[in-house]
């Protein structure tokens, strides 16, 4: 009987395993970026990228969900959303991947996903984008200064001790974020959707808060 259970617990895992295959990188398009610098609309879902340099890759349109990222170099990287044929379109995608450390400086983010992502220590001053999901993502003591972030969602985001300053966050959305520490001085708020909490904070810290800057008790 007990033998019987464990073959039916293992014939179980694997059935399971084979509906929902773990994602993984294709090799030839990791090897392709790695050689030319250039793979658009490649798969690199949970590829190791550690200290690579990337500097001025393109990577339009590719999937780097999961990717290890950390302290690699993205500047100049083209990073924005690919067009197809029959007028489909895909965003770059950095939903979970490690960007920690990561350099993205003066970089156009163009409607990437980056929710979920780890963006802890990474330099995203002077990038420019509309429409950026950082929803849920973790931008401990991450360099946004004068980086414009006009519609962002950043909702449930990590902002602690992050660089601020002079960042331009119009229509951004910013409830639910984490502040504690963070540069607010001369960020830009032009109805910018905050909760209660983040709305007193930025006042409290130089932020440049317009009329029509949206406080809302809530989150949802």
């Amino acid at each position: 009987m007990r033998k019987n259970i464990i073959i039916y617990m293992i014939t179980g895992l694997v059935v399971q395993l084979s509906c929902h295959p773990a994602a993984a990188f294709d090799p030839n398009d990791l090897k392709k970026l790695l050689a030319t610098n250039e793979c658009r609309s490649c798969d690199l879902r949970g590829a190791d990228l550690r200290k690579a340099d990337l500097e001025g890759a393109d990577l339009e349109g590719s999937d780097l969900t999961s990717a290890n990222l950390s302290d690699s170099n993205l500047k100049g990287a083209n990073l924005k959303k690919v067009r197809m044929e029959n007028g489909s379109a895909f965003n770059t995608d950095f939903s979970s991947a490690n960007l920690s450390g990561a350099n993205l400086h003066d970089r156009a983010l163009a409607r990437a996903n980056f929710s979920d992502a780890n963006l802890s220590d990474a330099d995203l001053s002077l990038t420019y984008s509309e429409k950026v999901n950082f929803e849920r993502a973790d931008l401990t003591a991450c360099n946004l200064e004068k980086a414009r972030l006009r519609t962002a969602n950043l909702q449930n985001a990590v902002l602690m001790n992050a660089n601020l300053q002079r960042a331009g966050l119009s229509n951004a959305d910013l409830r639910g974020v984490q502040l504690t520490g963070a540069n607010m001085q001369e960020a830009y708020m032009w109805r910018t959707k905050l909760d209660y909490e983040a709305h007193e904070y930025a006042q409290k810290n130089g932020a440049i808060l317009k009329k029509r800057v949206r406080k809302d008790c809530c989150n949802d």
